[in-house]
């Protein structure tokens, strides 16, 4: 019985390095898609408070104000929560042309995010130059893009 039991010892380890694997496994990747879904989630809002926020603006048709687009942008970047890298956002409006926005007709906010230009997902990856290439960019894709459609108000 003694000799039994000797060689039953080195059974819980390894047992436990199964398990443990699949389950840390399984905990980083649950933390992983939270960490995905909480930026997509901002850059979702983003794209909706830069179309209200474009509504809003008084249009002028025919004449094309940059500024009208980079006030747009501005306020875009400056509600973007910290966890968010704000010169990796690069957005774009439909219709390009500031002038060519009429009441009624709808203002399109388009954000495209690098999410491989810094380290928010924790799984484990290779740093080249300053950009991190890591399983969940493999996955879950590298750029994540949304938009949103408001009509112009006045």
């Amino acid at each position: 019985m003694h000799s039994f039991r000797k060689r039953r010892q080195g059974a819980a380890l390894v047992e436990f390095a199964f398990v443990g694997i699949l389950f840390f496994a399984l905990l980083f990747g649950m933390i992983q898609f939270g960490i995905y879904l909480s930026v997509t989630n901002a850059l979702w809002n983003l794209s909706r408070e830069g179309a209200r926020y474009a509504a809003v603006k008084p249009a002028n048709p025919g004449v094309n104000d940059p500024t009208v687009y980079q006030d747009v942008t501005n306020h875009i970047k400056a509600v973007a929560p910290g966890i968010l890298d704000k010169n990796k956002m690069t957005i774009a409006f439909n219709p390009a042309n500031s002038g060519d926005r009429a009441v009624g007709a709808p203002i399109t906010v388009t954000i495209t995010y690098d999410m491989a230009g810094k380290r928010l997902l924790i799984l484990p990856g290779t740093k080249s130059g300053e950009e991190y290439k890591t399983l969940s960019n493999s996955f879950l894709g590298r750029y994540y893009t949304t938009t949103s459609a408001m009509m112009v108000e006045h």
